[in-house]
């Protein structure tokens, strides 16, 4: 009896999870595209659902352009232990799954980090905030946002959009329409750090507090 051992694992047509850190690095550098690790397992309900978002549309469009997907399955000791340098975004009082973006140029520390479950606005937050420097997506309309005086100020030409607020690691933090081409919001509740701005017209915006 033959048994086959294939470290990959077909999600659609389109996308697939590998599996082996050395392939997933490779086709990294050679398609210029970042690495996204599920660290996780296949009886996690969480997991799960965080592969179906991205998966499904409209998630697994920015994926196939500028990722390439690596799912670690930490019941298999072998595969746990070449994701050992990105154990220490992890332990067991944190839930699942653990997602890591990855500069396959430059694996540690991780671009990005997150755990617990996600929802699908939470992993397209993290997505967009690290897409490879060379696919980064340069929009016509001249959006601007800065913090001064914890006062959030954003200008668009767009007059009507809902804006969210999310953390680097995908926290929704605070969501609110924009009815003008200019909007301010206050900041004391915001945490310190880089946070990445979400609008419903489709652009993204990353601004230091």
């Amino acid at each position: 009896m033959l048994l086959c051992i294939n470290n990959r694992a077909k999600a659609s047509d389109d996308l697939i999870w590998y599996e082996d850190r050395n392939e997933v690095i490779t086709l990294a550098k050679e398609q210029g595209k970042n690495i996204l690790l599920l660290y996780g397992r296949t009886t996690c309900g969480n997991c799960n659902a965080a592969k179906k978002y991205i998966n499904e549309a409209p998630l697994n469009k920015i994926v196939l352009e500028n990722f390439i997907l690596w799912f670690c399955n930490i019941d298999i000791p072998e595969k746990k232990a070449q994701a050992l340098d990105y154990r220490a975004y992890y332990d067991e009082s944190i839930t699942l799954p653990l997602l890591c973006v990855i500069d396959p140029d430059n694996p540690m520390p991780a671009l990005s980090y997150s755990t617990n479950r996600k929802n699908a606005e939470e992993i397209a937050a993290i997505l967009n905030a690290n897409l490879p420097t060379a696919n980064e997506e340069i929009t016509a309309v001249p959006n601007k946002a800065y913090i001064a005086d914890n006062t959030l100020v954003i200008s668009s030409a767009n007059t009507n959009e809902t804006l969210r607020i999310y953390t680097i690691s995908g926290q929704l933090i605070d969501s609110f329409d924009k009815k003008d081409n200019i909007a301010t919001r206050s900041t004391y509740t915001y945490p310190k750090g880089m946070l990445i701005i979400n609008s419903s017209s489709g652009w993204s915006l990353k601004i230091i507090k």
